[in-house]
């Protein structure tokens, strides 16, 4: 047996009706949107929107990352091997630094470097690449052209960095369409669970609403009383013909303690209580709102 209560809103017949509102299983003229998960152009929008800002993001920090760590600031060009040792030789060289696997320094007259599509630029700053086992003659001509030079370590941070820049993005891209996939997912669920209620069902173990809780309301509790005695000991009527109620339809306007004492009734009779909004019922597709009534009550019987 359980408790079932049914709430109903009364309407003031004075006030004319929002043609545009929806009404139970599609009427009415509103704009045919379901309240049943997002829309799909909407979701493609906001994850195309989510990648542009992404990659743009992602750019921008690289420019950041390569102008703190020394990288290309717009006036370092990065040169040969062999045009930076036929410019030491030539002593056009001012200063070198090296640093790991590379070198960077500053010619003392701008140098032509060709950029690959057949033109050339000026370059007064350059980073080289180095051997991996280095040059056994390069150290001894930097000091023959007096050519000033030192060593610093490599930054372990940088290193970390490029790593973390590199393949964070990719692993927020893949968060995302997973993100995208699962909701489209849940939107496919969604579609066969149309006609299923979407009541929640009080657990047994939590604290029980009774009438010493409700207040205010003599009138409703006394007629309420029999309906527990309907519920807690059905046999008794039975024996005298009696039949219990399908139902008890409470009216009255929000605030006045309707779920309040459908609780009670629940609680007092110690049977289960089923929670569920009106506007769960509406849906624009016919048929939806009477499916998800009938589901509720199977479900109340099974409990």
């Amino acid at each position: 047996m359980v408790a079932q209560a049914i709430y109903k809103y009364q309407n003031n017949n004075n006030e004319p009706r929002d043609p545009g509102a929806p009404r139970l299983n599609g009427g009415g003229g509103g704009n045919g949107n379901s309240s049943g998960g997002p829309g799909g152009g909407s979701l493609i929008l906001r994850a195309i929107l989510f990648v542009i800002l992404l990659l743009a993001a992602w750019w921008l920090i690289q420019l950041i990352y390569n102008g703190i760590s020394g990288g290309n600031d717009g006036k370092t060009t990065e040169v040969d091997y062999s045009l930076f040792y036929k410019q030491v030789e030539s002593g056009n060289v001012e200063s070198v630094i090296f640093r790991g696997q590379e070198a960077t320094g500053t010619f003392k007259k701008a140098v032509s470097v060709p950029t690959g599509n057949g033109q050339s630029t000026k370059a007064e700053q350059f980073r080289v690449n180095l051997f991996p086992n280095g040059d056994t003659q390069l150290v001894p001509l930097l000091n023959e052209k007096h050519i000033q030079f030192r060593a610093e370590p490599v930054n372990d941070n940088s290193l970390f960095w490029g790593i973390v820049l590199n393949v964070a993005p990719w692993l927020l891209l893949l968060g995302f369409v997973f993100l995208i996939m699962r909701r489209a997912t849940q939107s496919q669920q969604n579609i066969f669970s149309f006609g299923k209620s979407k009541a929640k069902m009080v657990l047994e173990d939590r604290p029980s609403t009774t009438f010493a809780d409700v207040a205010g309301v003599d009138e409703a509790k006394n007629d309420l009383v029999e309906i527990v005695d309907f519920l807690k000991t059905p046999q008794k009527f039975q024996r005298l013909g009696g039949k219990i109620p399908r139902g008890v339809l409470l009216v009255g306007p929000p605030g006045t303690g309707k779920t309040l004492l459908a609780r009670a009734v629940a609680g007092e009779a110690g049977v289960p209580f089923f929670s569920m909004s009106g506007s769960e019922f509406v849906e624009v597709l016919v048929g939806v709102g009477a499916s998800r009534v009938r589901d509720l009550f199977d479900q109340a019987k099974k409990a």
